[in-house]
């Protein structure tokens, strides 16, 4: 272990020599951890009126009571940032939170506001940040605004269709997109995203479908957060895989975006036996940004355990590689739930699964405990 740790070490030092100075690095030293409330831990028993378990495009009971009972854990794995999926309020069966019904209202299947606050308050007091997932893009087309008369003129065709082998994204099936150059439209959506930042005391947003969002209307909403609360982080989540991020990466108002190119490259060189990595120092030198999430895996593609299985790759070895990638390569790890446990699943649903906390590997926590910790005390590893 220690010698596999000594030469991922060498290739990353030798590989990514040049970083940006730490002064102009906003998020360098974050560990972020991604969280679907609903499929995360059920912490609270008499919300599970609405739980279907053997639905998988239903609720299966998580919320924010099992996220904070789960805190001291996720500190202790050197998370220091959890992302949140939306909390707003939902069409039925709206487990992932992109069926936006009542912008202004919090999804009472995930607990009170009182228990999101409390979240929100542990998490600060072990020294975590916390960010939310902001819809702005989409509605639920049972949302009262699309048939209004009022408002119903604030929405357009969607502009993105997924493949048919992106079964995650069928919430888009029954959603509608704001027109964002209406004017209409960027008052309301900024005065949704101002009622959240003055609701709950939290650090961030992660700006769903920012790939989608008008550019226009993306650079006046993130100068607004930022001239609200400069210290409020801004992630940008891309919808379409394929689409060009430069112009995320170029915002100077956006602080982080998923880079899904950086991805493939990853998972080809962690996963697949004898590809050299030189093609992730090439992938990176084209197309990398120090303001990249870079990740082995999101909710929605397969789980970076499936590829190691399939290719027959040690599981602790291939995980500890690509972790230690992860943690100090130019960019900002950004890791999905159950990552860290190495769950399976090729496609949804099993890659929507709940948490399985049982399934700890000893070795594996450990590695990732010791590895959150060096990188606390030899900031040069993240800074430069």
């Amino acid at each position: 272990m220690k010698r596999t740790f000594t030469i991922i070490l060498i290739i990353i030092g030798i590989s990514f020599s040049t970083v940006v100075s730490a002064d102009d690095i906003n998020l360098q030293d974050e560990v972020i951890y991604n969280i679907i409330i609903d499929r995360f831990n059920n912490g609270d028993q008499s919300l599970s009126d609405h739980v279907q378990v053997d639905d998988p495009y239903n609720y299966h009971g998580g919320d924010f009571v099992g996220i904070t009972k789960k805190l001291d854990d996720l500190e202790a794995l050197g998370f220091s940032t959890i992302v949140l999926s939306p909390i707003m309020d939902n069409a039925s069966a709206g487990f992932h939170g992109y069926w936006v019904e009542d912008f202004f209202k919090l999804n009472e299947n995930y607990g009170t506001e009182e228990e999101f606050k409390q979240l929100v308050e542990e998490a600060h007091e072990r020294g975590m940040k916390v960010a939310v997932e902001l819809v702005f893009n989409y509605a639920a087309l049972t949302n009262p605004l699309v048939t209004d008369p009022d408002t119903k003129h604030w929405f357009q065709e969607k502009t993105f269709t997924p493949n048919e082998n992106e079964e995650s994204l069928f919430w888009l099936q029954d959603v509608v997109q704001f027109d964002q150059q209406n004017e209409s439209v960027q008052e309301y959506l900024l005065d949704v995203t101002a009622y959240w930042m003055d609701e709950v005391d939290i650090d961030g947003f992660k700006l769903h479908a920012a790939d989608q969002a008008d550019e226009i209307f993306l650079q006046k909403l993130t100068s607004f957060i930022k001239e609200r609360d400069p210290k409020l982080f801004l992630l940008a989540n891309v919808l379409d895989v394929d689409s060009d991020i430069e112009w995320l990466q170029e915002m100077e108002t956006i602080d982080a975006v998923e880079n899904h190119q950086m991805f493939d490259s990853l998972i080809d060189v962690f996963s697949e036996v004898g590809t050299p990595v030189e093609k992730l120092f090439d992938q990176w030198q084209a197309i990398g940004h120090e303001k990249d999430l870079i990740f082995t895996e999101t909710k929605d593609t397969a789980r970076f355990a499936n590829a190691v299985a399939l290719n027959d790759r040690n599981a602790l070895t291939t995980w500890t590689l690509a972790l230690t990638y992860l943690y100090t390569a130019p960019g900002i790890p950004y890791m999905y739930q159950g990552n860290e446990l190495q769950m399976f699943g090729l496609e949804f649903p099993e890659t929507q699964q709940m948490m399985r906390f049982n399934s700890t590997e000893p070795d594996l926590e450990e590695f990732h405990n010791k590895l959150s910790t060096m990188l606390e005390e030899y900031p040069v590893l993240t800074a430069g």
